[in-house]
């Protein structure tokens, strides 16, 4: 006989996955490999790379990746067996070295100081004048600048994060600034993203170490791959800060995002944070061989 011994054979490690809106801790941003491994508790072949350089019609791009690494607080949410969630999960951010601008309108994307965005004229943006839509002028600052792709979401995110409070407030039916004395606790705009494009998320952890004991609600969900195989997600377009209940904007979010054909292939809910638990299928009739999802079309294969 010239068979190896073997071993036990055994069904493997159950991998839990998770749904539902849960408050979370960051506990790394951009990890190295040695950090990484740590984190996750198994063996890296490389280094994780957060900066790539892509050409696009001619032109040399460079892309950077901003991973959070979150965990569901522990303290509030167990798994199926009771037991204290440990799972840690990323939340990517993809910025492109280039300022957004809208395909059709031609104009740019513009932030203020406290986290608002606008779309602006280039003649506008010179004059720093504040946007005019059909309905009126945007709600905006007259210091903005430009921002790049995938900027919004970053800040919006930090935004939810360190709880900052909107640079408006609700006053006899409409919405009005803030005192001045008021102001600096909302300012919210990111001074070095160039920098991020060099290697340098130095003002990234700086802002998180503010307030290093804050949780974030996110939304957890499931992406299924081609091949059926699933995954832990986090939708990546909106975030709650901690003291939200009211989950009806981020489900309306997540509705009309995956109508626009992205995250096609990812299953959220905003019901609160729980284990997933895949249900039995009824074998019995043989059904056409097709899958209800689809590549999620802001995915970007690094």
């Amino acid at each position: 006989m010239a068979f190896a011994k073997g071993q036990e054979s055994t069904e493997g490690s159950v991998r839990k996955l998770f749904k539902g809106v849960g408050s979370s801790y960051i506990v790394a941003i951009n990890p190295n490999k040695a950090e990484l491994e740590k984190l996750l508790d198994r063996t890296l072949e490389e280094e994780p790379v957060y900066i790539e350089e892509k050409e696009e019609e001619g032109r040399k791009i460079k892309q950077v990746r901003v991973v959070f690494y979150l965990k569901p607080d522990g303290n509030k949410y167990l798994d199926a067996e009771g037991n204290k969630v440990e799972t840690v999960v990323p939340l990517t951010f993809f910025l492109r070295g280039e300022y957004r601008k809208g395909s059709n309108s031609g104009k740019y994307q513009v932030i203020d100081e406290y986290g608002r965005t606008a779309w602006a004229t280039e003649e506008e943006i010179n004059e720093h004048k504040i946007p005019m839509y059909s309905s009126g002028p945007a709600n905006i600052t007259a210091n903005y600048r430009k921002a790049v792709s995938g900027e919004e979401d970053l800040t919006n995110f930090l935004i939810a994060y360190l709880n900052i409070q909107s640079c408006q407030k609700y006053v006899d039916g409409k919405w009005i600034m803030r005192p001045e004395s008021e102001l600096m606790l909302s300012q919210a705009r990111l001074d070095h993203i160039q920098d991020y494009f060099k290697g340098d998320i130095g003002e990234l952890k700086a802002a998180v170490a503010m307030q290093p004991e804050n949780t974030v609600k996110v939304c957890y969900g499931i992406k299924t791959n081609d091949d059926g195989r699933m995954f832990q997600t986090v939708y990546s377009r909106m975030f709650l800060k901690n003291f939200s209940k009211d989950y009806s904007r981020l489900a309306k979010h997540i509705a009309d995002t995956q109508a626009a054909g992205a995250f096609s292939n990812c299953e959220f809910d905003t019901m609160e944070f729980r284990e997933y638990r895949v249900e039995s299928t009824d074998l019995s009739t043989p059904k056409e061989s097709e899958s209800p999802f689809t590549e999620a079309t802001d995915d970007i294969p690094w």
